[in-house]
């Protein structure tokens, strides 16, 4: 009683700690490797932060073009009004009053870059007919009201910049695509595109907005983004692993009560399958204070582990044997075996993978907790179960004796598995998946309709940018003034369509002193303006406004990033000019790339400090060199596994025996799933050490030497339900939704059924029945 005790106080303790502690998380960023250079900390800071990472794309569809207009429209001024998002644009020209006098008041230096003979008579002249037009047309109150002290228009230009460089078509005056099949939007987050608590936020602000237009106007509101994804990804691990840890628990419990026919044991042998996904949980929320959705649904699958610990226990059970005897026999063989597992699952803990980390630490706590579970409580419980039948004597006899092979079958065997390894030498393609995309559970019909939507907004691509290095927020901004001209040329020659500098929106401060000295001093405006107004029917005077704020314009001082604070033009800059503490970063955002070669040499013959990326690219080779790291500590983990081996067995025959299944399984298992048309990834490599560690257990039972046949009788009886519970969990698995559990469950499934069959082909052979 006293260990039922201390097992009840330790289990409860860590479920008082999962429940007032615990968080899920579903940040496929945990799976990103940690960042070793200034250039990899940025590749994962924009996949998290990146002002790309921030938009959610809007389009209406359905209705007719009027009425998705003014669902584009009213759905628009209802977001604004919201704190979820930076700013919210659909072709209308609108900026909040503040803000508004702000840019006005410094318009002439950093609204566009003004012309030379922007303020000569002629060019003056030609803007006040141009606005003539604009008064006698139903414009915006905007142009109406800026007439007077902006006949230039500057103000309005800087709006248009504001909603990007390349636009789509308007219809109604919001944006459509070229069909005008869809009204189009673009919403910028405040949160980033991983903070997806604050993602769902948005998206729920967003569907409550457009449900009543919905329903007035009969029109159809379609979302994309990384923000949308990724709280489409979360909802969808989340749900998977509720169904598969309910389904899994269900199919185990009733093949535990067909092969034992016992309630009891049923109930026992969920023991330590609790012990194990409770001190997992618990040791991963103290560690890393959360816990991933994909750690937690891999949980799910120690129950096709962990109880195969009781199993054991179970099946070898004799009716002349206390159940403390039958442990304490079959225990050093247990234990060799969790052992070594636990060794390759520790190798993992030092990759620099966060969620891989928290992968390893959960599966060696787990499978700790289930094994002492096993070896201090089930024996005492077992013991008192008097209605426990102790001896399921007939159905182990009927179930029979491992077979027997001849060493020449043996060897046809082994002959056939290394041919299958062999087989991979002409596998015309890499075997490893690098590529973060694949990774994704969102459906490919929803990333190409993400692609479309981009494409149709001229939005910046999440992958594409340019990265400039400066000592401070004024120099990465000169850096960008520096670079602006090649971009444009890249522009017109069609490299890209389109780019979005934060200079744009606040130049540097010697840029904004160079166009200060560019303006006329007051009397020469007014006499150039005098002579553009001739014959025009404007009244004397109604141009002073706009001379005295061009006069003021000259000796203000310039605007900074500090000026800016608290306001959306400030929060969208914060996104682009990062202060990394060890100096300033500023990012460009790409749109439209056709020639990254061409982007590469542009940044390198500008002579600034910087580098352009394609972060899917780079990301990807930054995956593929933290994947030949984790092989290193991998191959360290299986020197460790071969090490206790050989001190548990003190034998080399009885290490080669045990191993040659082993490895033959796990070469089968790649065979299989790269002949399928399957590439490896790091989770395929996790999978693959579980593959091992129960792959040895088989190994290490059927090879058990001195208890006779009958243990080997009832070893084939318990590993065959091990096995079979093992491939219900992870054929479970296999049908997930999510691309990382499916890889889990299909690797697991394959190795388990090669690994059964290869121990129990290549064992030691049994003497005869008992």
């Amino acid at each position: 009683m006293a260990r039922l005790l201390i097992w009840l106080v330790l289990f409860l303790g860590c479920c008082l700690l999962i429940f007032t502690r615990a968080r899920v998380q579903s940040d496929i960023s945990l799976f990103l490797p940690a960042a070793a250079t200034p250039k990899e900390e940025l590749l994962v800071n924009e996949l998290r932060e990146g002002p790309a990472s921030r938009l959610i794309l809007l389009a209406i569809e359905g209705g007719d073009e009027a009425k998705r207009a003014e669902s584009s429209r009213r759905l628009a001024e209802t977001l604004r009004t919201s704190d979820f998002f930076v700013r919210v644009v659909n072709g209308q020209e609108t900026v909040s009053p503040e803000e508004q006098a702000l840019l006005f008041r410094y318009r002439y230096l950093i609204g566009p870059e003004p012309a030379a003979n922007d303020f000569q008579p002629d060019t003056l002249r030609q803007a006040l007919n141009e606005r003539l037009r604009d008064l006698r047309s139903p414009v915006s109150p905007l142009h109406r009201q800026l007439v007077a002290r902006d006949p230039t228009g500057v103000m309005l230009a800087m709006v248009g910049e504001a909603q990007g460089q390349s636009q789509p078509a308007k219809r109604y005056g919001v944006w459509f695509n070229e069909s005008g099949r869809r009204a189009l939007l673009l919403a910028e987050t405040r949160a980033g595109g991983f903070a997806l608590d604050r993602q769902e936020e948005a998206v729920r602000t967003i569907e409550a907005a457009f449900a009543p237009l919905a329903a007035d106007l009969g029109t159809e509101l379609t979302l994309s983004g990384p923000g949308v994804y990724g709280v489409l990804s979360r909802d969808l691990i989340r749900g998977e692993s509720s169904r598969l840890s309910v389904t899994a628990t269900l199919l185990v419990c009733l093949l535990l009560l067909a092969a034992y026919r016992s309630l009891p044991f049923v109930l026992l042998g969920a023991l330590p399958v609790l012990s194990a996904v409770v001190a997992g949980v618990a040791a991963v929320t103290v560690g890393y204070g959360a816990i991933h959705g994909i750690t937690l649904a891999f949980g799910i699958t120690l129950i096709g582990v962990t109880i195969d610990y009781p199993l054991h226990l179970f099946s070898h059970l004799r009716a002349d044997e206390p159940p403390p005897a039958t442990l304490a026999r079959i225990w050093p063989t247990m234990f060799l075996g969790a052992l070594t597992t636990c060794f390759g699952f520790l190798a993992m803990f030092h990759t620099d993978f966060s969620g891989l980390a928290q992968l390893a630490v959960f599966a060696v706590t787990g499978l700790l907790a289930a094994l002492f579970t096993t070896r201090w409580l089930m024996p005492t419980l077992v013991a008192a179960t008097g209605s426990v039948d102790r001896e399921p004597a007939r159905k182990v006899r009927w179930f029979g004796h491992p077979p027997s092979l001849s060493r020449g079958s043996r060897m046809a065997v082994v002959g056939l598995a290394l041919l299958a390894l062999l087989s991979l030498i002409f596998l015309n393609r890499s075997p490893w998946e690098d590529d973060l995309a694949a990774l994704s559970p969102v459906a490919p019909e929803l990333i190409a309709l993400d692609r479309e939507l981009r494409a149709e907004l001229g939005a910046p691509e999440i992958s594409r940018m340019i990265a400039l290095r400066g000592e401070s927020a004024e120099e990465v901004l000169r850096a960008c003034e520096t670079l602006t001209p090649a971009l444009e040329r890249l522009r017109a020659r069609e490299a890209l369509t389109g780019y979005l500098p934060p200079s744009r929106f606040l130049p540097s401060p010697q840029a904004q002193s160079a166009r200060q000295a560019a303006l006329p001093a007051q009397p020469v405006l007014a006499a150039a303006l005098a002579e553009a107004l001739a014959d025009l029917p404007f009244k004397p005077g109604f141009f002073a406004p706009f001379v005295e704020e061009v006069e003021q314009s000259r000796t203000i001082p310039p605007l900074s990033l500090r000026d800016l604070e608290g306001t959306t033009l400030g929060l969208r800059l914060a996104s682009q000019l990062i202060d990394t503490g060890r100096g300033w970063l500023a990012i460009i955002p790409l749109a439209g790339v056709r020639d990254q070669e061409a982007v590469v040499r542009a940044v390198a013959q500008a002579g600034v400090s910087g580098f352009a990326l394609n972060l899917r690219e780079e990301m990807s080779r930054l995956v593929s060199g933290f994947r030949d790291d984790a092989l290193v500590s991998l191959g360290l983990g299986l020197a460790c596994i071969v090490a206790a081996l050989a001190v548990g067995l003190r034998s080399t025959a009885g290490v080669v025996r045990i191993l040659a299944p082993v490895l033959l399984a796990l070469g089968l298992d790649l065979a299989l799933l790269l002949w399928s048309g399957q590439r490896l990834s790091l989770f395929h490599l996790v999978s693959l050490l579980l593959v091992l560690g129960i792959t040895l257990d088989y190994s290490l039972f059927f090879n058990r030497c001195g208890d006779g046949p009958e243990f080997r009788c009832r070893t084939l009886y318990a590993i065959s339900i091990c096995a079979l519970s093992t491939l219900l969990v992870f054929g479970m698995l296999a049908l997930s939704k999510v691309p990382v559990l499916a890889a889990i469950g299909r690797t697991v499934a394959f190795g388990v059924l090669a690994g059964f069959v290869m121990s129990m082909v290549l064992a030691k052979p049994t003497e005869g029945p008992a």
